[in-house]
């Protein structure tokens, strides 16, 4: 007699082909509806976001969006879960370096590869800062510092463990808490701070080199 588990492994592979496409037809109703939210967010801010009116810009029913999600919470949620996971990746891209290329790179090559695809994503997806501005991501920032002190310990040799720990965390202060506030002054001044935040990163990194030379 077959186990449950092997009749799941002997099932027809015509029954098996018959899941993957409404798993995959899921996958991509779930990211066309969050894609219409982070539209209507950029485009109207978030108060202005109804289920119907979501529905609409997805291109779905009411009952399937509701299929998928109960409430507007629950998008907003799952937006701001992919918005995590991207910087994730990207924290994740930068740590995967290894730090002799950070020793020889320039300044300006360790400033822009710090900030480089970060600013990318954000003018890809200007919904991040109206759903994002206010919520941690202690994992990702704990993994960009420990990346900052690593690259500042291969570049600063004569600094100890803790100079550079308090460098690698002013660093991150100052592009986190700049980026906020420029978003909090409007569009002109957060465009303004994101062309400037690759050279105001390179100017710290250039004096604090020049004071270990």
């Amino acid at each position: 007699m077959k186990t449950s588990i092997e009749t799941d492994c002997d099932a027809s592979p015509s029954i098996r082909q018959r899941r993957r496409p409404q798993q995959r037809r899921g996958s991509a109703r779930v990211a066309a509806i969050l894609d219409a939210m982070a539209t209507l967010v950029a485009e109207g801010g978030l108060e202005n976001v109804t289920m119907h009116g979501l529905a609409e810009v997805a291109r779905t029913s009411i009952g399937s969006l509701y299929h998928f999600f109960p409430d507007r919470d629950n998008v907003l949620r799952a937006l701001e879960e992919r918005h995590a996971a991207a910087m994730g990746d990207i924290t994740a891209k930068l740590h995967a370096i290894p730090l002799a290329v950070w020793r020889d790179a320039s300044v300006d090559e360790v400033a822009w590869h710090l900030t480089a695809d970060y600013l990318n994503y954000l003018r890809a997806h200007p919904d991040y800062f109206p759903i994002m501005v206010n919520r941690r991501l202690p994992h990702t920032d704990a993994v960009f510092v420990a990346l900052l002190n690593g690259v500042l310990s291969i570049r600063l040799p004569g600094a100890n463990s803790e100079t550079c720990h308090i460098y690698a965390n002013t660093i991150h202060a100052l592009l986190l808490g700049g980026i906020t506030m420029a978003y909090q002054s409007g569009p002109a001044v957060l465009s303004s701070f994101m062309t400037e935040m690759p050279r105001v990163l390179k100017t710290y990194l250039a004096d604090l080199e020049r004071q270990q030379a």
